[in-house]
């Protein structure tokens, strides 16, 4: 009797220390899961308040810039605007404020024209070539922005990017003395484009309502064809052979319009993205220009941005 009595208060015993243990299991599960919960909400936390910080960051280094640049709201009280570019050639662009367009784009309608330099030291900009300089003539003051080859520009002692900026200074000068003199080919009707459109080749036309409804972004894509054409003019040759175009070359086609006459530039791409050649299109007439054979190895001309793929 007495050895079934313990018998019975060890089996209890037994079943308290189970119970306790699975108790303590499940209770050391529910640490773990809370733990790691609490983890998963720390790093989403984390996460969010990190967006937070660089949003917020951001929207003080933009909204520094509009201040920076908000005398570019008077462009009706300059004398005048001048374009100096790395030749010594001054433009008087006074009435034909395409840059000033460009800027107060990116400003005032949320557009990244210009962004911080963050990520360039102010040292390293010795090593890029100064291209333009464009200058607001004031009654009393001249504002200058130094344009440089990277799509860096200076303004007073502050660096920003915009190379859009680049570009529309390429495409008001030198490209205007370079190629306005050839009359009625595709280069001059790129040239003089007003409006333009880019499509993927295998992609449906973009068509002219939507044109006239884009106006301000057509207009944004007549500037970078007209860098195109600067590019293709100074850093590629004509060729009067056939050249093959493949199934696997990357075709983007580009189409300026300017008085009624249409131009189509197709860029053909090889081994994910080097340049291969450019065609031109125009009254139904076609040209082909390659990279300039001592251009051809350099990763600078084949991976070029001053020619618009609408990357």
């Amino acid at each position: 009797m007495k050895n079934k009595y313990i018998m019975a208060i060890s089996i209890l015993f037994i079943v308290i220390g189970i119970s306790a243990l699975f108790k303590l299991y499940l209770t050391n599960r529910n640490l773990i899961k809370l733990v790691d919960e609490t983890e998963k909400k720390y790093q989403e936390l984390r996460v969010q308040k990190s967006h937070d910080n660089y949003m917020e960051a951001k929207i003080l280094k933009l909204s520094v810039i509009e201040d920076n640049f908000k005398w570019m709201k008077d462009v009706e009280k300059t004398d005048k605007i001048t374009l100096e570019n790395y030749d010594g050639n001054i433009l008087d662009i006074k009435e034909d404020t395409s840059i000033n367009k460009i800027i107060l784009q990116g400003l005032y309608l949320g557009e990244d024209v210009i962004t911080p330099d963050d990520y360039i030291s102010v040292q390293l900009h010795n090593d890029y070539r100064l291209h333009y300089i464009l200058r607001y003539h004031f009654m009393d003051t001249i504002n200058e922005i130094l344009i440089f080859d990277d799509g860096t520009i200076k303004y007073k002692d502050s660096y920003y990017r915009s190379p859009i900026l680049l570009c529309a200074a390429q495409s008001l000068m030198p490209i205007a003395e370079e190629v306005n003199h050839i009359k009625n080919n595709a280069l001059s009707v790129m040239v003089n484009s007003t409006m333009a459109t880019c499509s993927n080749y295998m992609l449906s036309e973009i068509d002219k309502s939507y044109m006239e409804q884009r106006l301000t972004e057509l207009w944004d894509n007549a500037v970078r064809l007209r860098a195109s054409a600067h590019f293709i003019n100074k850093n590629m040759v004509k060729v009067d052979n056939n050249v093959d175009e493949t199934l696997e070359m990357l075709v983007t086609k580009s189409s300026g319009y300017s008085e009624g006459k249409q131009v189509d530039m197709y860029i053909f791409a090889i081994n994910g993205g080097e340049v291969d050649h450019v065609k031109l299109v125009y009254e139904d007439v076609e040209e082909i220009y390659k990279l300039k054979t001592e251009l051809s190895k350099d990763k600078k001309y084949l991976y070029f941005d001053n020619i618009w793929t609408a990357d």
